[in-house]
């Protein structure tokens, strides 16, 4: 009973394991889709921002807002190298060198993320100070610095998601390698059964064939006794 259970179990771990492939396989098709996942272009608009509306710009993306608020933090932190403030919904960092919007002069930058857990809107204020929100009319070359960084944005995206389906599969590797150790550890045990069944076995062969030996003594003697 225990060998056949130590079998069942070996047989569930392959299962388990073929779901393992199946997964990393699906893993990497997804992969192949998202990166070449493309954000509409993005658009200059209107942002509520402290009871005002004021010229912004957006961009939407096919990922969670989770995960795009995750991007954004991670790559203006590297970028800008410095904290930034929270101020309702935005993150502000006032007085910035940014060459990708401002060029060679400095500004503020206030960002934020909207969406849900499939969709998410990427806004940006751009200031030149003292909530002096740029617009298409008042800066063009700003306004369209603004628009490209919230397009080429999605490469930044795209390497969140490979970097993300990169350590899901070191996951569903280490994961396959711990139950493969399992079911090598299995075979062993079974290997074992097998060979102490396989002695005892032999031992019982010689035992029944001992007693065999012993019957026709015994039945021999009998005979003897029968004839006097």
């Amino acid at each position: 009973m225990e060998i056949l259970h130590l079998q069942f179990t070996r047989k569930q771990k392959f299962k388990n394991m073929k779901k393992l492939f199946i997964y990393s396989l699906l893993g990497l098709s997804i992969l192949a889709a998202n990166v070449k996942v493309q954000a509409q272009s993005a658009y200059e608009t209107k942002v509520s921002y402290m009871k005002n509306d004021v010229s912004g710009y957006a961009a939407d993306y096919n990922i969670s807002k989770s995960e795009l608020s995750d991007v954004a933090e991670a790559y203006f932190k590297e970028q800008l190298k410095t904290k930034s403030k929270k101020n309702k919904d935005f993150y502000m960092f006032q007085g910035i060198n940014f060459q990708d919007i401002f060029g060679q002069e400095k500004g503020d930058l206030y960002y934020k993320v909207d969406g849900n857990k499939k969709s998410s809107k990427l806004i940006l204020l751009v200031s030149k100070g003292y909530d002096n929100f740029v617009n298409g009319s008042s800066d063009a070359q700003v306004a369209n610095n603004a628009k490209n960084f919230l397009n080429n944005f999605q490469k930044e995206i795209d390497k969140y998601l490979k970097s993300k389906l990169i350590e899901e599969q070191k996951e569903l590797i280490k994961k396959a390698e711990k139950e493969n150790k399992s079911l090598l550890e299995d075979q062993s045990r079974i290997e074992k059964k097998i060979k102490d069944m396989e002695q005892d076995l032999e031992s019982k062969k010689k035992e029944i064939s001992q007693k065999g030996a012993d019957i026709e003594k015994l039945k021999a003697r009998l005979e003897e006794l029968q004839k006097l």
